[in-house]
């Protein structure tokens, strides 16, 4: 069977700002998008990004299931249609969200535009200031029309891994104490914490029950070591403390 792989480039803009926000001095992620045509990288991607280890399969049975998959002309004309509509309400989202981080760190992003690379192969997120990847599958699939993504659950994660690594430099005392930690759990304690913290401000009760319920028992150990630290060991408060303090060291 033939493989084909959608990739699409996307231009991650801060140019977006609410002049009649509190916060207006600050520059809300807005995602607009740009179509490329398709790309058979993908295996460059997974050397460089260790993809296969983000979805928590075995890279084995993720080249299995993406060979199975092809996106054929109603694919993508589906895909063309819904994929405006989905960041114009992200769009709507994004000065919600982030009002929330801008409003208790006073710190945005440090970089104005992103590129991204969206995938039609499978659910998924990757975020840095390097790197954009968004796995939107979910949006060509009927089934999957009540996926945790359309509360934009993923996208918030990954633009949160952008702000933590535009924002959160080198190590803090929280960071120290669990060093010996696995990478993965030390990356997302900080950022696990500023979700909470946000669907909590807002009494998005839904999200945050989705995210709970997912990094309990849905996902890798290393998120459920996170989010255990986040809210059993420490809670989220002291680990908000602890960006506050690193922010202030910087400053």
């Amino acid at each position: 069977m033939k493989i084909t792989h959608l990739y699409l480039s996307l231009v991650f803009s801060c140019l977006f700002i609410v002049s009649t926000d509190a916060h207006n001095q600050y520059i809300y992620p807005q995602l607009s998008f740009i179509y490329q045509g398709e790309n058979k990288a993908i295996e460059a991607f997974i050397d460089t990004a260790g993809y296969e280890c983000l979805i928590d399969h075995s890279s084995e049975q993720f080249l299995k299931d993406w060979q199975n998959f092809v996106i054929d002309e109603e694919i993508r004309l589906k895909f063309e249609q819904k994929l405006p509509i989905f960041f114009a309400e992200w769009n709507e989202q994004a000065p919600l969200l982030f009002g929330e981080i801008y409003s208790r760190f006073h710190q945005g992003f440090k970089h104005h535009k992103q590129t991204a690379i969206i995938s039609l192969v499978v659910n998924g997120g990757y975020g840095s200031n390097k790197l954009l990847w968004l796995g939107l599958r979910f949006l060509i699939e009927d089934a999957t029309k009540n996926c945790y993504d359309t509360n934009f659950i993923l996208i918030f994660h990954e633009l949160l891994h952008i702000w933590v690594d535009d924002n959160i430099t080198g190590s803090s005392k929280l960071l120290t104490k669990y060093q010996h930690a696995d990478e993965d759990t030390r990356d997302h304690i900080h950022l696990m914490a500023l979700q909470k913290m946000v669907y909590t401000n807002l009494d998005m009760f839904d999200e945050l029950a989705i995210i709970d319920h997912g990094y309990r028992y849905d996902a890798p150990s290393s998120y459920r070591h996170a989010w255990e630290i986040v809210n059993d060991i420490e809670g989220y408060e002291v680990v908000l403390q602890d960006i506050e303090e690193r922010l202030t060291r910087d400053n």
